[in-house]
């Protein structure tokens, strides 16, 4: 239940080791044009969770609930008979949303989109989505049905403000060339 956490991490990481090594693409930059193909790949891996009965939504009696006999995670047969929230169903749906958004943005923007602008509003809406939805999942792990919030949800709320922060930082993009003859000539002095 922690992986869209763990590479939020994973991607932002790799993305600043490879923009070291290559300071024609800067971190935001490069994290900005990421997000477009992570909301995509969001988008189908929630599907493959459906197909596959997993990340299980709590019971409930909505018309569109849905039976998992073979969830994985129940323990017993009348568990896995009981009317289920398909949660996968609705974060491939943000995730679709999502990606539609970011790439709007990107082609209206193009070039000259804010640097941070596309990664801050990603965390702020995917894991904005991701707390909510939480509500409606079954707890994957025994101790934390006594906590107030799942464990998605308290790391849900450091990225949603990673996100503010970011949207609040952005700044105009400026020319690539420019930044890096800016870059070269302040390693030269």
């Amino acid at each position: 239940g922690l992986a869209s956490h763990g590479a939020a991490v994973g991607i932002t990481v790799s993305a600043w080791l490879y923009s070291r090594n290559h300071p024609d693409q800067p971190l935001l930059w490069l994290l900005d044009r990421l997000t477009i193909p992570v909301a995509l790949a969001g988008f189908f891996i929630r599907i493959g969770n459906f197909f596959n009965s997993e990340i299980l939504g709590r019971v409930t009696d909505v018309p569109w609930a849905i039976v998992f006999e073979d969830g994985l995670g129940l323990s017993s047969r009348a568990e896995q008979l009981m009317p289920r929230h398909p949660v996968m169903l609705y974060e491939s749906f943000c995730y679709g949303c999502f990606f539609i958004i970011l790439l709007m943005l990107y082609r209206k923007y193009r070039s000259e989109t804010p640097r941070g602008l596309l990664i801050g509003l990603f965390f702020i809406m995917v894991f904005t989505a991701r707390f909510v939805l939480e509500f409606y999942k079954m707890r994957q792990a025994e101790f934390a049905e006594s906590l107030p919030l799942s464990v998605g949800q308290m790391l849900s709320i450091p990225l949603v403000i990673a996100g503010i922060i970011l949207l609040i930082k952005r700044r105009p993009a400026p020319p690539l060339e420019t930044e890096l003859l800016s870059k070269k000539s302040a390693k030269t002095n």
